[in-house]
């Protein structure tokens, strides 16, 4: 099976990088979370949607990448 000019999502997250959720770094546009207050040990780095680099170091691309789901 070949998965030629398949698209991927993937998150890229640092290790060891503390990360406490709070109003400050929702990025959400409701601006809040259930996990407000909680403490990570890791922090996203760079999310990729459909192969294109969607999030980078707390900034968003200002393209749109999404796109409908298709099913077989």
């Amino acid at each position: 099976m070949q998965y030629v000019n398949r698209q991927f999502d993937c998150v890229l997250v640092k290790n060891g990088k503390k990360t406490i959720v709070n109003t400050e770094n929702i990025l959400s546009k409701c601006k809040w979370s259930p996990l407000e207050g909680k403490i990570f040990s890791n922090s996203v780095e760079m999310t990729f949607l459909n192969g294109k680099k969607v999030f980078d170091k707390g900034v968003f691309s200002d393209k749109l990448q999404g796109e409908k789901l298709k099913f077989l």
